[in-house]
């Protein structure tokens, strides 16, 4: 398992407006799905926030990307938090649509409504 430095260094994360923001910048792909879902993993269990945003910079969203997003849900139900998911492009918005993930996953169109979402 990762240190919490390394973590630091590979993804940052900040709080902002009560929440943890994990901000995830390249494109989750079957290359690097494994260990952005155990970063995910491990942030989500070590954050003392109850609500977690994942904040996807990248436009393109693959499947392993939605099951990397479906994975951490599920980590942070099991943990007693709320994910939500930032994807301020609208074809990684369209990809969690088509493919049904906007319907466990609590989607916004940007940063600010994720934050400000109950």
């Amino acid at each position: 398992m990762q240190s919490a430095q390394e973590l630091i260094v590979t993804r940052p994360t900040y709080q902002a407006a009560g929440c943890l923001v994990v901000p995830v910048r390249e494109i989750v792909d079957i290359a690097n799905a494994a260990r952005v879902r155990g970063d995910l993993t491990t942030v989500i269990r070590r954050c003392t926030p109850l609500r977690v945003v994942v904040d996807l910079h990248a436009a393109v969203l693959t499947r392993a990307g939605v099951e990397v997003l479906e994975a951490a849900h599920a980590v942070a139900v099991e943990d007693g938090k709320r994910l939500r998911v930032s994807a301020r492009h609208p074809l990684a918005r369209e990809v969690l649509r088509i493919t049904g993930a906007d319907l466990l996953l609590l989607v916004h169109a940007d940063l600010p409504a994720a934050l400000n979402a109950p």
